[in-house]
């Protein structure tokens, strides 16, 4: 008869000297890398991003214009952020070139515009920012020649009758915008083209004995210090009988 003891005793010294025999392994971190179930498994892919703003660090608005003087000149007008390599900026114009600088930014150079004495029309340059598919924007750039702003066809004032009228008055000028602008309560003042400048006047009070008047300025829509102004007056007073003071004079033949 087999000793049963004898067997179960056999048989747990070969299964700890079969566990000796493997080697030790750690268990399985069921959060970590090792379990391929996990999310936490795969490294992050950091995302594509590109901005772009301007020199003084707020964003480029859409769509953005920046007028510039007739001189030669270079400046760092545009920031980018970004982790894409397939970036680039272009520039319509060959008077107009573009470089990046180490600190990521676009970097315009403008040739002069015409000499002192020429006053041209402001020529303008597109520059273009593309990232991949996800970004396209457009810059307008002006450069603009020495300014000037004429009424030449009225000469000095713009007389209007005192019943209240509206003028269109030619506006002689290269500044690539304008506004106009008036402090008469009287008087409004419309911008209808790049060369024409409404203006209307109200109607004079009876009681007013003196013609009114007022300038009219029209100011350079980039440059507050280049402007000129007309004056704008009434013909002349419309008087009411009270005005004429019938009957002061009771010696009168």
């Amino acid at each position: 008869m087999v000793n049963i003891r004898f067997l179960r005793t056999a048989a747990l010294a070969a299964l700890a000297l079969v566990l000796c025999a493997c080697p030790e392994v750690d268990p399985v971190d069921p959060t970590g890398p090792d379990n391929p179930s996990d999310p936490g498994n795969t490294t992050p892919t950091e995302q594509p991003y590109f901005t772009l703003a301007l020199s003084s660090g707020s964003p480029v608005p859409d769509p953005y214009v920046r007028v510039c003087t007739r001189e030669e000149v270079t400046f760092p007008a545009l920031i980018v952020k970004t982790n894409m390599d397939d970036w680039s900026a272009t520039s319509s114009e060959s008077w107009c070139t573009l470089t990046v600088n180490e600190y990521k930014e676009i970097v315009v150079h403008l040739d002069a515009y015409g000499d002192n004495t020429e006053t041209l029309q402001p020529r303008i340059c597109e520059i273009r920012v593309r990232a991949g598919s996800t970004f396209n924007q457009a810059i307008t750039l002006v450069q603009e020649s020495n300014v000037y702003i004429s009424f030449a066809n009225y000469g000095q004032a713009v007389v209007l009758p005192s019943t209240g009228a509206t003028v269109e008055v030619p506006v002689y000028t290269n500044c690539y915008q304008w506004t106009p602008s008036t402090t008469a309560g009287w008087l409004t003042v419309e911008k209808v083209s790049p060369a024409i400048l409404r203006i209307r006047s109200t109607a004079i009070s009876a009681s007013d004995t003196e013609p009114r008047s007022t300038l009219v300025t029209v100011t350079s829509a980039f440059d507050e210090f280049m402007k000129n102004s007309i004056e704008v007056k009434d013909e002349k007073a419309v008087l009411s009988e009270d005005d004429y003071h019938y009957g002061d004079h009771t010696d009168w033949d």
